[in-house]
Parts: structure tokens; C-alpha cells; sequence
């Protein structure tokens, strides 16, 4: 996978846990918090066992979004943004067919994987969060976990819906979870996430930059995984291409004018652990609004308008993020190195 230059076996091994760390805190987003019912009546073992397993396959898009932050290189926030989209549509469309789902032309999906994907783990859980906890901002911390705590436990009440409880793994007990069993599930998502960022924070590389034999073997693996999409969906390839490569465009445009520390060089630093049980407030909040749901016992319409209205502004959010970013990758020009006489 990726490697640091002139690292030794030991840069090695670090570059390769910071890229699995990194990959365990936005699957604690993309497959614990968001679009995933797999709690219900899920044995907490196997929820551990899935997550570990969940990572090591995200080690490859995240592998992807690092390698294109290295060579970019990202600074800004419209860049990372770019970035996070490399790394929606690599999990999508590498790990997985389903950005190929709707058709060859279809915008909704690479709109919505980058809302889901893109926005909310690798911005929010994986940027912001480190972000605040390096700078100690114990306020934007609280108060972040507490709003994010509240929205994961009104997406989870969305399990609730006949159909979405049937998308639940084949080997998962398809039951609504109850306040009990979807507390416990929030505790241990919520104790990965506070342990990934403490662990990331000490085996952060701030000059983080694939090699070669890096570069080889990533290209190699995404090429062998996505060869097994292309038996399903021959024409993957070029939607893929096609994606990846507006992307590209505008993260070279948007080298014009970049100067300054990178954003992997501004997140360097220890987390404290007094800041990271700040992070806790999400799975209580969480556990504490599904449980009031439960006992307000929500009517099935009432739930299902807000799984609509939540899938309608990740859609939105992913596309405005999307066309902002490359909007400000365009509008970068070259700074003016003329000396005044």
C-alpha cells in the first residue's frame, strides 16, 4: 500500500498504520453512523470483527485520497473537499458497483456518495474532528458531538421502516434494535472513534508521500478490485474515469496560488485524551434521542418523510460542496512575484 519515502521498514509500518486508523474513523461514519441498520439485533462481537474488516477494505480508498493530498498538494479546504471525492467514488466505485447502480449518466449518486462519503467521515469525522482536537477547541468539540449525536439517532430510528430493516446484512438478525441494544451499539462505535483519533495522533505523518513501489502496488489493488466490478458492469471503467478525471482537473487547477503548510502538516499533533472523551457527548446524545423516539412511539410516516428529507440534503450538500470546490479550484490564479522598484 503506501509508503513513505526513505522511511525504513519502521516509516513503513507507520504509514501503513496511519492509513488504517485513518480508514477506522470514517468507517465509524460511513458504516456505523450513516446508512447502516445493521445494529438490530447484531451480536457486539461480530459489530467489532465487521468494523476491523470494514477498515482494512477502506484502507484503500483512504490510501487514495492520501496519495492524491501528498501529490496535490491539498492545503486548502476546497482541495481536501476534491479529495474526499476521490475517495467516495473509489469506495463506490472500486470497492463496490453501486455508484453504477443508476446508469452510465446519472449525477445523483456521485452527488449523494460525496455528501455521505466525501463530507461527512473524511471532512467531518476525519478533518474537523482531528482539527478541533489539535487546537483544543473543547466548545466546537461539544457542540459538534452533541448535533451529530442527535442526527445519528434520528437517522437510526430510519431502521425502523420495513424496508430499510430488510437491507440489513443476510447473516444479521433483522429485528428493531430497542433503546438498550442500540446504546450499547453507540458505545462501542463511539469508543473506536475517541480510541482511532487518540492512536492516529501517534503515528500522524505530516509529510506523508507514496513512493513508487507505494504507488505500484495501490494502483495494482485498485485495478485487481475493480476488474471484479467490470464482470458486473462493463462500462464501469469509463463512468469511473470520467469522474476521477474532472476531479484531477480541478486539483491541478487549483495548484495555482497554493502556498503554505499542508492540511497533513497542519493536523500534526498529539490528541489529549480529556479533549477526546469530549467525542463521548455523540453516542449519548444519540442513544438518549433514539430512546425518546422509541418511547414517542413515531408513526412509519413521520419517519419515512425524515429519511427522505435527510437523503435529500445529503444529495444537495455533496453537490454544492462538489461545485464550490471546483468553482474555487478554477478561480485560483498564480500569485504575483513581481518585485516593486
Amino acid at each position: 500500500m503506501s509508503t513513505e519515502r526513505g522511511s525504513g521498514f519502521s516509516g513503513i509500518a507507520t504509514s501503513l498504520a496511519f492509513v488504517f486508523l485513518s480508514a477506522l474513523i470514517v468507517v465509524t461514519a460511513s458504516e456505523r453512523v450513516y446508512w447502516y441498520w445493521g445494529f438490530a439485533g447484531a451480536d457486539p462481537a461480530d459489530v467489532a470483527l465487521g468494523t476491523i474488516e470494514a477498515a482494512l477494505f477502506y484502507s484503500v480508498p483512504m490510501a487514495a485520497a492520501l496519495w492524491v493530498m501528498a501529490k496535490t498538494p491539498v492545503r486548502r479546504l476546497h482541495q481536501l473537499v476534491l479529495a474526499s471525492a476521490v475517495f467516495a467514488f473509489v469506495v463506490e466505485g472500486v470497492l463496490t458497483a453501486v455508484i453504477f447502480e443508476a446508469g452510465p449518466i446519472d449525477p445523483i449518486f456521485p452527488a449523494m456518495f460525496v455528501g455521505w462519503h466525501g463530507l461527512l467521515a473524511m471532512v467531518g469525522f476525519w478533518y474537523l474532528t482531528r482539527k478541533w482536537l489539535i487546537e483544543r477547541r473543547r466548545r466546537l468539540l461539544g457542540i459538534g458531538a452533541i448535533a451529530m449525536g442527535m442526527l445519528w439517532g434520528l437517522w437510526a430510528t430510519t431502521s425502523w421502516l420495513p424496508g430499510n430493516l430488510a437491507d440489513a446484512a443476510p447473516d444479521e438478525i433483522r429485528t428493531v434494535a430497542d433503546p438498550a441494544v442500540f446504546a450499547l451499539y453507540a458505545a462501542w462505535v463511539g469508543a473506536v472513534f475517541i480510541a482511532g483519533h487518540w492512536l492516529l495522533g501517534r503515528v500522524w505523518r505530516p509529510q506523508f508521500s507514496p513512493g513508487r513501489v507505494g504507488t505500484v502496488v495501490l494502483a495494482a489493488v485498485m485495478i485487481g478490485l475493480h476488474a471484479l466490478v467490470v464482470i458486473a458492469v462493463p462500462w464501469a471503467p469509463f463512468k469511473l474515469a470520467a469522474l476521477l478525471g474532472v476531479v484531477a482537473w480541478a486539483l491541478v487547477r487549483s495548484r495555482r496560488g497554493s502556498e503554505g503548510p499542508t492540511i497533513l502538516e497542519q493536523l500534526d499533533g498529539h490528541v489529549r485524551w480529556r479533549d477526546a472523551a469530549l467525542l463521548s457527548l455523540m453516542p449519548i446524545t444519540a442513544a438518549g434521542t433514539y430512546a425518546a423516539a422509541w418511547g414517542a412511539a413515531v408513526p412509519d410516516g413521520v419517519i419515512e418523510v425524515v429519511f427522505l428529507a435527510l437523503v435529500a440534503v445529503q444529495v444537495l450538500a455533496g453537490a454544492v460542496a462538489f461545485v464550490w470546490a471546483s468553482i474555487e479550484a478554477f478561480r485560483a490564479k498564480e500569485p504575483d512575484r513581481r518585485v516593486s522598484s
